[in-house]
């Protein structure tokens, strides 16, 4: 109140942005969930909580809330496979260590849209190149995308795959903040390269690796534009 309108007019753009791109939906979203409408939203009426009771009584709501868990569960298995990752493009005097970091961290800054097309051409049960290779081997792939079980699979690979560049980046970051003597120091006590990592990376690395798991599972768990495209 001392410093007037000032602070006010720097901060308002942003309170602008908060207010009609996220408190907004929050609002109307919460207030259409109390009510029915036709097809193109005409004869909006109230129904207090019939919507939700219809929801709770649907069989496919548990269905889908198991498929979630599932998802998120093989998406995290990434974290060790991107630690394992980050750990590799740490490693002292790597050449093209920055081009790594990009290829890696390129499908999680790509359209999930984008994404999603180049993959139902992977996963095409007539002529995708997955079923393709699998061919090679006497193999017959079945259709990915539209096969019960076969479905999951699809997308949680492709999830998996999006976040691993993300998770690379923030481990890597976290790499670089332990201190290198220590290193040194079980290097000179006679600790193989499997023990320090066990030892000194993991430990001093759960920070990052908490942090990533709590963001990837948010993440999961608010998937809809790339199963929807890919489905």
């Amino acid at each position: 109140r001392r410093d007037g309108f000032w602070p006010w007019l720097f901060v308002l753009p942003l309170l602008f942005g908060v207010g009609v791109f996220y408190i907004w939906p929050i609002l109307q979203t919460t207030y259409f969930s109390f009510t029915t409408s036709g097809a193109f939203g005409q004869g909006v009426t109230w129904v207090g909580g019939d919507n939700f009771a219809r929801m709770f009584a649907d069989p496919q709501l548990y269905q889908a809330r198991g498929n979630t868990v599932i998802y998120t569960g093989i998406v995290l298995l990434g974290i060790p496979l991107a630690v394992w990752l980050a750990s590799l493009i740490n490693t002292p005097g790597l050449r093209f260590a920055a081009l790594y970091r990009v290829l890696f961290f390129l499908p999680y800054v790509a359209m999930p849209t984008a994404i999603a097309l180049v993959w139902r051409i992977i996963f095409n049960g007539d002529f995708g190149i997955l079923n393709y290779v699998l061919s090679l081997f006497g193999i017959t792939g079945p259709y990915w995308i539209s096969t019960p079980g076969f479905a999951l699979i699809a997308v949680s690979i492709v999830g998996l795959w999006s976040s691993l560049g993300f998770s690379m980046i923030i481990l890597g970051a976290g790499l670089k903040n332990i201190p290198p003597e220590l290193y040194e120091a079980a290097e000179l006590d006679g600790a193989s390269r499997s023990r320090q990592f066990r030892s000194i990376t993991v430990p001093l690395l759960s920070p990052s690796i908490f942090f990533v798991f709590i963001i990837t599972t948010i993440s999961s768990f608010q998937l809809f534009d790339l199963l929807y495209a890919l489905l």
